[in-house]
Order: C-alpha cells, then structure tokens, then sequence
C-alpha cells in the first residue's frame, strides 16, 4: 500500500504546481478526452467541415452545368436543324456543308 502511495505522490510531484489543482486538472483531462478521443473530436469536425465545403462547391459546379444544359435544350428544341447541321454534319438534299475549324 505504501508503494502503490509512494509512487502516486511522485507523480503528483511531478505536476507542475498551478495544474495539481483538481478542478484545473479535471478542466484539463476534459479538453484532452473532447480534442483526441470523442466521436465528434476537432479533427473529425475540421474534416467533416471540409467535405461540407467540397459539396457545396460542387453543387454550385453541377448548378452551372444544369442552366447551360437547360439552355442547350431549349436551343434544341427551337433550332433542330440548326443543330443537326452543326452536332452531326448533317445537311439537306442538295445543300453542300462546310466545316471551318477554329484554332486555338
């Protein structure tokens, strides 16, 4: 018993004097468990946070893509030969199609 003692007041000497506190102590343990080993520790917060962020870029991204298609449709559906002609080369009975290549 005196042992199992002995070597609890060695390491409780080696405490820093301000920190043997118990409440401090208590604070402190508290700090450590939340930032390192619960579920919803710091980093997991921080890398959720991030993953939030992509997915929000991401929708903004699919977003533009979705009015330029819904742009493209309506194209379409107002100008179907126009686009044939331009999409697949397509042309009419006696009509001659050039096709001019930009260079960029």
């Amino acid at each position: 018993m005196s042992l199992r003692r002995n070597l609890w007041q060695a390491f409780w000497e080696l405490i820093p004097r301000p920190i043997r506190n118990r409440y401090i102590l208590v604070l402190l343990v508290f700090f450590v468990w939340m930032f390192f080993f619960d579920g919803a520790n710091v980093i997991t917060q921080w890398k959720l946070n991030q993953s939030v962020e992509k997915l929000k870029r991401d929708k903004e991204y699919y977003q533009e893509h979705l009015k330029q298609a819904e742009k493209d449709q309506k194209d379409l559906e107002e100008h179907k030969g126009k686009f044939a002609r331009e999409k697949y080369y397509m042309k009419k009975e006696g009509e001659e199609v050039f096709i001019f290549m930009d260079e960029e």
